[in-house]
């Protein structure tokens, strides 16, 4: 439930309430939690008093829905985070169940695109464009180096790196240009 202040929030706990006892439902409040989104980032005393069923409802400062993490100050860079760490696992079990060197580039590649690439952008729809607005609003011409800083684009580094069997130190310029 999305509200601007208080009391709608407040409404629409209590519609929902009237209609999961109308239709014999249930909400597990285990898995329910407010969140009051704000710039310092931090569980406020108005996220504390709302209240289902005559229950309190948890305040959090993040929150898992549907495998995408919210926090308090909008950000998603905790979310980036645990999608690079899921795609790294994905490459590292790869890496364990085939041979890289013996692999053309082109399969490596497509094995990429095919089996990390999902893990890595999951839900990208909701996340992207507030991780990129961040970035350029940085710098209005973003450089090599800001797009090497990029989390996605560390394990996409990672991974070709690995590909192509050189030192995870080697110059990112030159491993762009040879794949």
């Amino acid at each position: 439930l999305l509200a601007l202040d208080h009391k709608s929030l407040q409404n629409l706990l209590n519609s929902l309430e009237s209609f999961c006892s109308t239709w014999g439902l249930t909400v597990n409040l285990k898995k329910t939690a407010v969140m009051v989104f704000n710039k310092a980032s931090v569980v406020l005393k108005d996220s504390r008093s709302f209240t289902y069923s005559g229950n309190t409802v948890p305040s959090a400062k993040s929150y898992c829905y549907l495998g995408v993490i919210f926090t308090l100050n909008g950000s998603f860079k905790a979310n980036v985070t645990a999608l690079r760490q899921k795609a790294m696992r994905s490459i590292m079990s790869l890496k364990r169940a085939l041979h890289f060197s013996v692999l053309p580039p082109e399969t490596l590649l497509r094995l990429f695109d095919l089996l990390i690439l999902p893990v890595a952008s999951y839900c990208n729809q909701v996340w992207l464009p507030i991780v990129v607005w961040s970035k350029l609003n940085k710098s209005n011409t973003p450089d090599l180096k800001i797009i090497a800083s990029d989390p996605l684009e560390k394990l996409h580094l990672s991974f070709l790196k690995i590909a192509i069997g050189v030192s995870r130190k080697s110059p990112n310029t030159v491993i762009w240009g040879d794949t």
